[in-house]
């Protein structure tokens, strides 16, 4: 047998714990909770967590119904509070625990997302709230949801990654958002060495969270492109196609997302064959109007065409992208004449093709 590498998974192998939380940490990044562990008040000081499943980079725990006390303040005093879920793969003993923290100033939480090689720690926060010396208040929910093919295999899952470096217009996703949400770099920085609870708060495009130096806004990109795919039904692209065919992209190993300024992706010297290039043309709704993998095209949004084939009688069509209305372009219908071009009109879009030049040579 070979000293210098080994098959895990074949007859007589060994399968360990970490091998199967390497696995399930690629198939579901990111951590969350599956089902429960809501977190509510009991009475006092007390809090309620309900039984509930869910995994801290690929390890599967369960929580039982339990309660947790919370040390009040003193009088006059307000500290910050949290429920969270920490896993300390180096404590044999005890590797997993709940614990409730209140503090003028939380500290961070433990975020090493190479804790499945380092055999280091991670805590997972599930509630949020305030403490006076009365009681508890303004008790939130943080903890992200983590969702059927939340990983590399289905949905659109988790491309976002801690104490990582992002430009603006760089596009990404995270368990912790709603599943329509991507989001996208609007101020340059570096992520935060543990999620901020903001991403769970998102409720409507355009909600901003501040994760470490960098600054992420929600978009919907598929909600976007619904204003226009009506207009491409001839083209036999329907709503839910474009949605299968952008989540799977999305969800494809390797691949990343980048929002780009139409002239900007025409500019690039080259095209990464894996990036997803989000492409709009009005700079002020950047609103995406094409979607690239690479050079490859995979959707342009579509635009009504009106060509004037003769005296008095004009057509219109729908195409997929206003650079193919040429190709698209009924014949001559005047006989003895060829087609020279189209001349486009003054409309403040310029989207309609409005006279056909036609030739007797």
């Amino acid at each position: 047998m070979a000293d210098n590498i080994t098959l895990k998974t074949y007859k007589g192998g060994n399968v360990t714990p970490q091998d199967d939380a390497i696995i399930y940490e690629t198939a579901i990044p990111g951590s969350g909770i599956f089902k429960g562990c809501e977190v509510t008040y009991a009475r006092g000081n007390v809090l309620h967590i309900s039984q509930g499943f869910g995994m801290i980079r690929g390890r599967f725990f369960e929580v039982y119904e339990t309660e947790i006390d919370v040390r009040l303040a003193d009088v006059g005093e307000t500290l910050q509070g949290r429920v969270y879920i920490h896993l300390d793969l180096s404590n044999a003993d005890e590797p997993i625990k709940i614990l409730a923290q209140a503090a003028v100033e939380l500290p961070p939480l433990d975020a090493d997302v190479n804790i499945n090689y380092n055999n280091s720690s991670y805590d997972l926060e599930l509630a949020i709230f305030t403490v006076s010396s009365a009681g508890l208040d303004g008790l939130t929910k943080v903890f992200p949801t983590l969702k059927a093919g939340s990983g590399g295999g289905g949905g659109g899952g988790e491309t976002l990654t801690r104490a990582t470096s992002y430009a603006v217009g760089d596009a990404v996703t995270a368990v912790g958002a709603p599943g329509w949400a991507t989001l996208v770099c609007t101020q340059a920085g570096t992520t935060a060495a543990s999620e901020p609870s903001g991403y769970s708060r998102i409720t409507k495009v355009g909600d901003r969270v501040l994760d470490g130096t960098a600054v992420f806004t929600a978009r919907n990109i598929i909600g976007e492109l619904d204003g226009v795919i009506s207009s491409n039904a001839s083209l036999g692209e329907s709503m839910t196609e474009l949605d299968t065919k952008v989540t799977e992209m999305m969800s494809s190993t390797g691949l990343v997302m980048k929002l780009v300024s139409l002239d900007e992706y025409r500019a690039l010297e080259s095209y990464s064959a894996t990036t997803i290039y989000l492409c709009y043309e009005d700079e002020t709704t950047k609103r995406v109007t094409r979607i690239f993998v690479g050079e490859d095209r995979v959707y342009a949004a579509g635009v009504k065409v009106t060509y004037q084939i003769d005296t008095g009688y004009s057509l219109e069509r729908t195409v997929p992208d206003r650079e193919d209305a040429i190709a698209a372009a009924p014949p001559a219908a005047l006989e003895g004449y060829t087609f020279v071009g189209w001349r486009q009109d003054d409309s403040a879009e310029k989207k309609v093709l409005s006279e056909y030049l036609i030739s007797s040579e």
